[in-house]
C-alpha cells in the first residue's frame, strides 16, 4: 500500500509490534496518533491511492475511533470514489453532529442526486439551506451559499417543481439586495434565467469528478485570522469543511480532535425573531431566516408569500392575534373602513403586505411597511400598535415600551381611555420593573375611580420599589394603599416588612403587634415580628434601630419569647405554616447573613417540624455566636435524639457534653435561658441541670448508662456560686430602674468576686453587663483581662475582638491598635507565631506612627527568622527617627537596619547625616567609606566624602 513511515508510529492494526497489539487488549488511540494516522491518508489520496486511504479510515473506526472528523474524511472518500451508498451511510451517522450537519445535509443531497433519487436530493438540499445562518454571513462566503441554493434549485426544476426553484432563487435575491451585494445579484438573476428560462442550462455533472490525486485544500475563513467566536455562537460557511464538488474541500484531517462544520442544531440556526405555529417561518418558506439587520426591496419574495395564508396565531402570541382580531371574515380591516380614500386601499394593501412579512418572519421588511404606512395614514392608530409588537417578536423591548408611550399619548388624545389603560398594562407585561409608566397607570385608574385596581397596582408598584431596594418609596406606596383598606392585614404585613427594611425597626414591630392583636394566628406577621427582633440581636443593633425598645439590640430574651410563641402556634397548627416561615426566615438571612439568632430561630422551627438534618445544620452554625453557645447545642443535641437511634443519641452525647462544659465555663443569662423555646412539658430549669437530664437521656439511648452525668446538686460549692450570681443580680434588676445604675452595681459585684478570687462569677456578671451595655469598651476590657488571667485564652481574645470592633467605629485607631498588639502578645506566647504577625500588622495599618508595636513587629520577625520583613519595618522605624530629630534612637536603629540588610545603602546615607548633623565627622567619613567599599559605584558615597573632606580643612 506504499504507506510512509513506520507503522509503530501511530500503531498499524497490522503490525503486532506496536502500541495497538492485539485486538483484545489493544490501547486506546491518542489525539496525535489519530492525528498522523489521517495525514498518512490524506497523503494516500493525493497520490492517487484512494482505496488505501479509505483502507486506512476505516481501520481507525474498526479500532475503536469514533470522531466525526474521521467518519467525515471517510464519507467523503467514498464519494470521490462513486461509492454513493456508502458514502452517505457516514453522512447519515453525522447529521446529529450540529458541527457537520450542515455539511453532512448538502453531502446527501449529492449523493442522492448521483444515484438518481431527485425528490431526496431537494429534500436533503432544502434541509442544508435551512441550516445556513445568515446572521454571521460575510461577503466572502456568499459564492457558497449561491452554489448552495443553486444545487437546490436545480434539483427542484429536474424533479419538475419549477415554482420550488424559483422560491429559493426569490429569496436568495431578496437577501443579496438587502445587503446591497449587486455583483451577486445579477449572478443570480442570470443563473435563474439559465434555470427557469425556456433553454435549459448545461446539465451539471451528477458524480465528483476531482482528478485522482487532487490536493485536499485547507479550510478557508472570510476573514483572515477571525474566529468563529467573533461572528458569535452561530456557525457560518467559513466554519465547515463543504463536501468534495464545492468550491472549498473539507480542512485538512487531524489538524483538530474536532473540526467545527457550517452546520448547527436547527433550534439554534433559527434566527429570531420566531413565528409561533410557523415551523420556524424560513428564508425562501424553505429556510435560513433573514437575520434582523435584513433592508431593502423584498416585495419580490412578498409577492411569492401573499399566496399562501398565515397560519394561525398560537397561545400568547400577542402579534399574531392582533392581526386577527383587525381583520374581519372577508379580511376587510374593520378599523381602515375609516380612512378616506385613496389613504384606505393603500394602507390595506400594505397591512397585508405586513401581515405577510410577520407571517414568515421577515420582520425588517415589516417594520419598514409600517413606517410606510404611517407616512400614509398618520391617523391610522392600530398600525402602531402592529409596529409596537413587531419590536417585541423581534426581541426590541426597549423600542416597543417606547413605541407604546407615544400610542397611550395618542389614545388619550383621542379620549380612548380603555385603549390607553391595557397599553399601560401591554407596557407593563414588557417591562415589569417600569415604575414610570406603572404610577402613570396609578394616576389615569384613579381618575377614572377604578379603585380596586388602583390598589392592586399601588401593591405591585410598592412590591417592585422593595424588591429593587427603594424602602422609603416602596412604604409610601403602602401608606397610600392603606388610606383607602385600613383593615387590609396583606398590605399592613407588607408595609410592616417595607418598614423593617428601611430601618425603621421600632415602627415595624408596632405594625406587626397591631396586626397580631385583630388576627392573633397571623403566622407570617408573627414571624416578621421574630425576625424584626432577632435583627438587632448578636450582631449589633441595625441602623436606626433603638436598643431601648423591647426585643432590640441586647433584648435577645424578647426574641426568644416571640420565637416559642410563634413554635407554639406552628405546632397547634399542625405545621401548615412551616414552608412560609422557613421562606420568610430564609429571605431574612440572605439580608443578614451573619445574624446567627436568625440561624438558631430557624433551628428551632425545623426542630419543631421534626426536621432532624436542617436543624442540626442551623445550630451547628448558630453555635459560634456569642451567648448562643449553650443553648445553640443544647438544641442540636435535641435534634440529634429525634433520630431515635443509637448513631444519633451517641451524636447527642457530643453535643451536650460540650453544651454542659460551656454552661460550666459561662452560663448563659438568666432570662435567656428562661425564654429558650421548649418542647411541651419541658420545665424551666438551671442551665447546668436541664442540660444534665438531656445528657442523661443520650447516655442511656447510645448505650452508654455507666457514664451517668454527676448531677449539679452533687457538686454543693459550684452551685452555690451559680445561685449566689443569678440571686445578686436578679435582686440587683428587681431594685434599679436606671441601667446606668444597675451596670454600676454590677461593677461593684464583679471587683467583690475578683477580689475573692471568684473569677467564674465574675465573668457571669461581666457577660450581664455586656448584654446589657454592648458598646462599653471597660466591660469587654476586663472580661477579656479576666478570661486570659483564668486561662480561657479563646474567650478572651473573642472579648478582644469585639473591642477591637468597638474602638474601630468609634474612630479610636490608637486604642484599636494597642488592643491588636495585647492580642498578638496572647497568640504569641499560645505558640501561634503566624496569627500575632498578622495582628501586628494591622495594628500598624491603624495606628502607623506608634513605633513600639512596629518595634514589637521587627522583634517577632527576627525571632522566627523573616529578616526581609523585619528589615523592611525597621526602615520605616529608621526614617521616622531620622526625621523627627531623634539621634539616638536613629542611630541605634540604623545600625541594625544595616546588620540585617549590609547592602541597604539609604541605611549608610541616613547613618551619615545623623552623624554629620551632631558633629561626629570623623563616624560619619566612616561610615561613607564603608558605603564606598561594599558599594564603589555609588556617587552619594563620594559627594559626602567630599563634603566631609572640604568640611575638616576649613576647621584645621
Amino acid at each position: 500500500m506504499n504507506r510512509r513511515g513506520s507503522s509503530g508510529d501511530w500503531g498499524d492494526p497490522r503490525d503486532n509490534s506496536g502500541p495497538r497489539s492485539g485486538r483484545g487488549g489493544r490501547a486506546r488511540l491518542s489525539g496525535p496518533q489519530v492525528a498522523s494516522a489521517l495525514r498518512e491518508a490524506q497523503q494516500l489520496q493525493q497520490e492517487g491511492h484512494l482505496d488505501d486511504a479509505i483502507q486506512l479510515c476505516e481501520e481507525l473506526i474498526e479500532d475503536g475511533v469514533e470522531r466525526s472528523d474521521v467518519r467525515y474524511f471517510l464519507g467523503w472518500l467514498f464519494q470521490e470514489a462513486d461509492r454513493w451508498d456508502e458514502a452517505a451511510e457516514q453522512f447519515d451517522l453525522l447529521l446529529n453532529d450540529p458541527e457537520y450537519a450542515l455539511s453532512c445535509f448538502y453531502a446527501l443531497g449529492q449523493c442522492a442526486r448521483a444515484q438518481g433519487d431527485i425528490e431526496a436530493a431537494a429534500r436533503y438540499f432544502d434541509e442544508a439551506v435551512d441550516r445556513v445562518n445568515l446572521d454571521a454571513l460575510t461577503r466572502d462566503e456568499s459564492d457558497q451559499l449561491l452554489q448552495l441554493c443553486q444545487e437546490a434549485a436545480e434539483a427542484h426544476r429536474e424533479m419538475g417543481d419549477l415554482e420550488g426553484a424559483e422560491t429559493v432563487f426569490t429569496a436568495l435575491l431578496g437577501f443579496l439586495r438587502s445587503q446591497g451585494w449587486q455583483d451577486q445579484v445579477a449572478e443570480v438573476e442570470r443563473l435563474m434565467r439559465e434555470t427557469l428560462g425556456t433553454a435549459p442550462p448545461p446539465r451539471r455533472r451528477k458524480t465528483s469528478q476531482r482528478p485522482t490525486g487532487m490536493p485536499f485544500p485547507a479550510r478557508m475563513t472570510g476573514q483572515p485570522g477571525q474566529s468563529r467566536a467573533l461572528r458569535g455562537d452561530r456557525l457560518t460557511f467559513s466554519d465547515m469543511p463543504l463536501p468534495p464538488s464545492a468550491p472549498l474541500a473539507p480542512p485538512p484531517p487531524g489538524t483538530s480532535a474536532r473540526m467545527p462544520a457550517i452546520g448547527a442544531d436547527p433550534g439554534v440556526m433559527l434566527s429570531p425573531p420566531y413565528v409561533p405555529g410557523a415551523g420556524g417561518a424560513s428564508f425562501g418558506g424553505r429556510g435560513m431566516t433573514p437575520p434582523p439587520g435584513v433592508q431593502g426591496n423584498l416585495s419580490g419574495a412578498a409577492d411569492y408569500y401573499s399566496a399562501y395564508p398565515a397560519p394561525p396565531a398560537g397561545p400568547g402570541d400577542q402579534l399574531g392575534l392582533l392581526l386577527q382580531n383587525l381583520s374581519d371574515m372577508n379580511g376587510v380591516r374593520s378599523s381602515i373602513s375609516m380612512l378616506p380614500e385613496p389613504q384606505r386601499t393603500q394602507v390595506a394593501q400594505a397591512v397585508r403586505e405586513v401581515e405577510n412579512y410577520v407571517a414568515h418572519g421577515l420582520l425588517t421588511a415589516a417594520i419598514e411597511e409600517c413606517l410606510r404606512v404611517m407616512d400614509i395614514a398618520p391617523q391610522y392608530l392600530d398600525i402602531h400598535l402592529m409596529l409596537a409588537e413587531i419590536y417585541v417578536r423581534q426581541g426590541n423591548l426597549e423600542q416597543a415600551v417606547q413605541k407604546y408611550a407615544v400610542l397611550v399619548d395618542s389614545y388619550l388624545v383621542h379620549n380612548r381611555i380603555d385603549d390607553a389603560i391595557n397599553t399601560y398594562r401591554r407596557i407593563l407585561q414588557l417591562d415589569p420593573n417600569n415604575l414610570a409608566h406603572r404610577a402613570k397607570l396609578i394616576e389615569l385608574l384613579t381618575r377614572q375611580g377604578r379603585f380596586d385596581e388602583v390598589l392592586g397596582e399601588r401593591m405591585t408598584a410598592a412590591d417592585t420599589y422593595l424588591r429593587l431596594g427603594y424602602a422609603d418609596r416602596a412604604i409610601q406606596e403602602y401608606e397610600q394603599a392603606l388610606l383607602a383598606t385600613p383593615n387590609n392585614i396583606p398590605v399592613r404585613v407588607s408595609y410592616a416588612r417595607a418598614l423593617m427594611r428601611a430601618g425603621r425597626a421600632q415602627q415595624a414591630i408596632g405594625e406587626y403587634q397591631r396586626i397580631l392583636q385583630v388576627d392573633p394566628h397571623n403566622v407570617i406577621a408573627l414571624c416578621q415580628w421574630q425576625i424584626g427582633m432577632a435583627t438587632g440581636v448578636g450582631m449589633g443593633t441595625p441602623i436606626g434601630m433603638s436598643t431601648s425598645f423591647p426585643g432590640v439590640g441586647a433584648n435577645r430574651a424578647g426574641a426568644l419569647e416571640a420565637l416559642s410563641r410563634l413554635v407554639r402556634m406552628l405546632r397547634a397548627d399542625g405545621g401548615r405554616g412551616y414552608e412560609e416561615v422557613v421562606q420568610e426566615y430564609h429571605q431574612a438571612l440572605d439580608a443578614n447573613p451573619t445574624n446567627l439568632d436568625l440561624r438558631y430561630a430557624l433551628g428551632v422551627v425545623h426542630l419543631a417540624a421534626g426536621h432532624q438534618q436542617e436543624a442540626v445544620t442551623c445550630f451547628q452554625q448558630a453555635a459560634a455566636g456569642q451567648g448562643l453557645e449553650v443553648l445553640a447545642r443544647c438544641g442540636a443535641g435535641q435534634a440529634f435524639l429525634l433520630s431515635g437511634d443509637q448513631a444519633g443519641a451517641a451524636q447527642a452525647v457530643r453535643e451536650l457534653e460540650e453544651a454542659t462544659s460551656l454552661a460550666r465555663r459561662a452560663p448563659p443569662e438568666p432570662a435567656v435561658w428562661a425564654a429558650r423555646p421548649r418542647i411541651e412539658g419541658e420545665d424551666v430549669l438551671a442551665p447546668e441541670i436541664e442540660v444534665s437530664q438531656l445528657l442523661a437521656k443520650a447516655y442511656q439511648r447510645s448505650g452508654q448508662g455507666g457514664r451517668m452525668p454527676v448531677s449539679p446538686a452533687s457538686g454543693p460549692q459550684q452551685r452555690v456560686y451559680n445561685d449566689e450570681v443569678y440571686r445578686a443580680l436578679a435582686e440587683i434588676a428587681a431594685r434599679q430602674s436606671s441601667p446606668g445604675a444597675v451596670l454600676q452595681e454590677y461593677a461593684q459585684l464583679v471587683r467583690h468576686y475578683r477580689n475573692n478570687r471568684q473569677p467564674e462569677n465574675a465573668v457571669t456578671v461581666l457577660t450581664e453587663m455586656a448584654r446589657l451595655a454592648p458598646d462599653e469598651p471597660g466591660v469587654h476590657s476586663e472580661l477579656a483581662e479576666v478570661q486570659i488571667a483564668r486561662g480561657m485564652l479563646d474567650e478572651g481574645l473573642a472579648e478582644q475582638r469585639l473591642l477591637v470592633d468597638i474602638y474601630t467605629r468609634r474612630g479610636q485607631l490608637r486604642e484599636a491598635a494597642t488592643v491588636l498588639q495585647k492580642m498578638a502578645e496572647v497568640d504569641w506566647s499560645a505558640g501561634s507565631r503566624d496569627e500575632a504577625l498578622t495582628l501586628l500588622r494591622q495594628a500598624m495599618q491603624l495606628a502607623t506612627d506608634d513605633m513600639a508595636i512596629r518595634q514589637q513587629f521587627v522583634q517577632y520577625c527576627l525571632e522566627v527568622g523573616r529578616v526581609p520583613e523585619a528589615a523592611e519595618q525597621q526602615a520605616v522605624l529608621a526614617r521616622y527617627y531620622f526625621a523627627n530629630r531623634q539621634t539616638k534612637e536613629a542611630v541605634a536603629t540604623l545600625q541594625q537596619l544595616i546588620g540585617m540588610d549590609p547592602h541597604q545603602y539609604e541605611a549608610y546615607d541616613l547613618l551619615g547625616q545623623t552623624y554629620y548633623s551632631v558633629g561626629e565627622y570623623e563616624q560619619a567619613a566612616r561610615v561613607y567609606r564603608n558605603l564606598a567599599k561594599i558599594n564603589p559605584t555609588n556617587p552619594t558615597a563620594r559627594a559626602r566624602l567630599q563634603e566631609l573632606q572640604s568640611v575638616r580643612s576649613q576647621m584645621h
